[in-house]
């Protein structure tokens, strides 16, 4: 805990350093399930001299969305699905013309994933390099087929 509060607080740090003038930092589902997130809350303020918001998981999915947007051309707006998947949780917000239809956050992430025996299998052998289109979209059948969206 003490060390990630330092990250935090080097980050904040930096961000001032680079001219950031609104910095706001924020907890998703770590801190959302944590027992012990408030000692972390205060640590974080403590150290970076700024207070923690630990966001909702349908607030977690309206900001990745958001980040997206700055990056997709408008033209490919009309049906949008955007997923984010972390270590603790999987944001899904679906848009039509660049408005929110329908987003949630679902508590299963990677690690979880991984810990509880999500196999993968990298073709041709190897290490795996990532996860692409197709292989994310499996992953989001798998998820369906598990009940957990």
């Amino acid at each position: 805990m003490e060390r990630t509060a330092c990250v935090v607080a080097d980050y904040v740090e930096q961000a001032h350093e680079d001219g950031a003038e609104q910095i706001e930092v924020v907890g998703t589902m770590a801190l959302r399930s944590a027992g012990n997130s408030s000692c972390f809350e205060v640590r974080v303020k403590e150290l970076a001299h700024i207070g923690l918001r630990i966001i909702s998981g349908e607030e977690e999915a309206r900001l990745s969305f958001e980040s997206v947007l700055c990056e997709v051309p408008k033209s490919v707006l009309r049906d949008l699905l955007v997923f984010d998947l972390g270590g603790g949780s999987t944001e899904f917000v679906y848009s039509c013309f660049g408005k929110i239809t329908r987003a949630f956050s679902v508590n299963i992430g990677s690690v979880e994933l991984t810990e509880n025996g999500l196999h993968y299998e990298v073709l041709g052998g190897g290490e795996a390099q990532g996860l692409c289109g197709s292989g994310l979209l499996d992953l989001v059948a798998c998820l369906l087929d598990l009940g957990y969206i």
